[in-house]
């Protein structure tokens, strides 16, 4: 390999993992591990008021009493948690030009009392209300997370590498806001509900579809024609909702074991539970079973906010709502709110509509819940009860007074959580890359590169971090040992999997090797032959001697150069050495260093100097000088843009020269504030009004 980036790369791992002998310390068998299966017990969270709404804060555990399917349950676990209403942060400070996103300080991390999952339904937000949701996500962030909530942002579209994380700090929080996409899926007034009207062979809704795709389509249908697109429909919103639904059921698996109180708020248009197959409400059922056994509340927000009249509404259709067709699309309205009502109304949260202030919404969510009741119980043996647990909650001797709490449950299949026990390490580890949500055992963060250099057939290489501070180590030649199996697998923009790859990665440490490891984690690096297209990666890491597992996602994007199209690389960050550095290697300029790395992401110390560098691939003109393209650099955070370059010719900024396109970057002065920055170098020809662009996360810490 040619590029010298790349060997730094690589040097810097084969000093970080050095490879060795396996580790003496062997496996336990399959026999002699241990079935693990997952508690019994039902988590309930209770808040009591009075006939006047006050909360009532001084009851004991015997003061309840909890009832499944009417039989009484024996509470085993008891306790009143009080959280303060106001946030415990300190609020964003402000300039003169108005929010400072550029002096985001992350809260010193303290204890978490609350677990707050933001999960954002970008497979069922139209472009106009994700719009609203982010800059509501933005200003909830801002003013309301306090240092000791435990955060995540997590969207049903497809999994956001690092910033599904769970963290506490809020400029990671802020940029997970900044990389939620909608899917836009298309909108059509045609919605599943009136499909699944059609397919039944409703006359009434058969004509309201015909009139209705007549005038989106411009021309006029069959019935025919509307029966097969009423089929399509409903295997389509089967899908998405299926996805969007076991994205939600993973995030509740992760929080089961979080501490403190454990909120979701979710934010969609909404989604219908119409199928043809009769599966929707049983999915749900699964869902909402889910948070009601591990004490989760769900708080619904549909994303439409304050909505006017169906027949006024929406000045951009194509649509002319007839009252022959009124009825029907005011009823497919309610249908698709009908699912996110049931999954907040049913888990003991609540769920908001036609209202436009959803930053208050949720602010009241919280404040509801500062005080509450946490009851837990293993309920009495129902072996022959499989179906669903109606829970009630009372105060005795206290009828006027009202609990709100969760309505009920589904019970896990056991045979089926057997099942799963009973797998082979490579087999969970397979489960783990194929779970909708990243597994954390083991703390891992992924990233994925293009790079095409002379000489080298790949075009991406694959970065993997692993927290040197979630391994337990094993012990080899009286030396801590490091043996962990990294297997990759990449998908293709069809989901198909095109590569499955498993690495081992072991080494014996001396202790000077295992504090650096601690520190800085381990990057393990893949370079991968791929053909043009878009690529999803998955990687697991798996520690044999303990069998915990971590996993991450990263996405990819290969162009095709034999098109002739303006196409750049990713960038590549490294730190500048001062002078005497260069001196101690012969030299007197200053020397590239690869920079340390925290979550996956480089971090620089404030000060100092970063250099970036991409390879810019332009088959039409081969001389940098000749080309006319030009390039600008910007650093940006959250919203707010910090730096912008002037735009320069490729030519002035040119750092190599090579047979498939010429590198080009340049150098920045760290004097910022501490916080979270991205990178973005765009390269464009003013001739054809043709861009390209590239971005990169770096830190800057004091």
């Amino acid at each position: 390999m040619s590029n010298t980036v790349c060997l730094l790369i690589l040097t810097i791992v084969l000093q970080t993992i050095t490879p060795g002998r396996p580790q003496s310390q062997t496996n336990r068998s399959e026999q002699d591990r241990p079935l693990r299966l997952r508690t019994d017990l039902i988590e309930i969270r209770a808040v009591v008021t009075d006939r006047q709404g006050k909360v009532v804060d001084d009851l004991k555990k015997e003061d309840f009493e909890v009832l499944e399917n009417g039989r009484e349950q024996q509470v085993a676990f008891f306790s009143l948690e009080k959280l303060a209403v106001q946030p415990a942060a300190t609020p964003m400070p402000t300039t003169a030009g108005g929010p400072g996103r550029d002096l985001i300080r992350p809260a010193p991390a303290s204890a978490p009392k609350r677990t707050i999952v933001f999960f954002v339904d970008t497979l069922h937000l139209s472009n106009e209300n994700y719009l609203r949701s982010r800059q509501m996500l933005r200003t909830f962030i801002d003013q309301q997370i306090r240092a000791d909530d435990l955060v995540a942002v997590i969207s049903s579209g497809g999994p956001m590498g690092l910033f599904n994380q769970f963290t506490q700090n809020r400029g990671v929080l802020l940029n997970a806001v900044e990389k939620l996409r909608p899917w836009g899926i298309r909108r059509t007034m045609f919605a599943p509900y009136i499909a699944y009207l059609v397919v039944l062979g409703d006359r009434g809704a058969t004509s309201a579809a015909i009139d209705i795709v007549s005038q989106e389509e411009g021309f006029p249908v069959d019935e025919t024609y509307i029966q097969g697109l009423a089929r399509s429909i409903l295997s389509e919103a089967a899908r998405w909702r299926n996805a969007s639904l076991n994205t939600l059921e993973a995030a509740m698996d992760r929080m089961a074991t979080m501490p403190g109180q454990r909120l979701v708020f979710l934010l969609s248009d909404g989604f219908s539970l119409q199928d043809n197959a009769g599966n929707a409400h049983g999915d749900l059922n699964r869902v909402t079973s889910r948070a009601v056994r591990s004490g989760i509340l769900v708080y619904s927000i549909d994303a439409k906010g304050l909505e006017t009249d169906l027949m006024i509404s929406d000045a951009s259709s194509r649509v002319v709502i007839r009252p022959s067709i009124y009825k029907y699309i005011s009823d497919s309205h309610k249908d698709e709110q009908d699912a996110i009502n049931a999954i907040g109304k049913d888990t003991g949260g609540d769920a908001f509509f036609n209202n436009n202030d959803m930053a208050f919404v949720m602010k009241q969510a919280l404040d509801s819940n500062s005080v509450y009741y946490a009851l837990g119980y293993y309920p009495s043996d129902q072996k022959n009860d499989n179906g669903y647990r109606r829970l009630t909650v009372r105060v005795k001797n206290h009828p006027e007074y009202k609990v709100r709490t969760q309505k009920g449950y589904q019970p896990p299949d056991r045979k089926k959580e057997e099942e799963i026990a009973r797998h082979t390490p490579q087999q969970k580890m397979l489960d783990a890359i194929a779970a909708p949500l990243p597994q954390t055992e083991i703390g891992v963060t992924a990233s994925a590169y293009y790079l095409e250099r002379d000489l080298d057939e790949s075009q991406v290489s694959i970065e993997v971090f692993i927290d040197g501070t979630t391994l337990e180590y094993g012990k080899q030649d009286g030396h801590q040992a490091i043996d962990c199996d990294v297997t990759t697998v990449i998908f293709d923009q069809t989901g198909k999997s095109t590569r499955v790859i498993t690495d081992k990665v072991q080494g014996s440490l001396t202790p000077e090797r295992l504090e650096e490891g601690k520190k800085n984690g381990y990057r393990y690096v893949k370079r991968l032959e791929l053909k043009p297209g878009i690529y999803q990666a998955r990687i697991g890491v798996r520690e044999n001697g303990s069998e915990r597992i971590g996993t991450a996602n990263t996405f990819v994007e290969v162009p095709n150069l034999d098109r002739a199209k303006l196409a750049v690389s990713s960038v590549v960050l490294t730190r500048l050495g001062n002078p005497s550095e260069g001196r101690s290697q012969g030299t007197d300029a200053p020397e590239l260093f690869m920079p340390r790395v925290r979550q996956g992401i480089p971090y620089f110390s404030q000060g100092t100097s970063m250099a970036y560098q991409l390879t810019v691939y332009e088959n039409v003109a081969r001389k940098p000088e000749d080309s006319g393209l030009m390039i600008q650099s910007e650093l940006t955070q959250g919203e707010q843009s910090i730096y912008r370059s002037q735009w320069q010719p490729v030519a002035e900024r040119l750092v190599r020269l090579g047979k498939k396109g010429f590198d080009a970057g340049g150098q920045i002065n760290l004097d910022l504030k501490p916080g979270l920055y991205e990178l973005r170098v765009t390269v464009k020809d003013p001739k054809s009004n043709r861009s390209a662009q590239q971005s990169v996360l770096f830190e800057v810490e004091a």
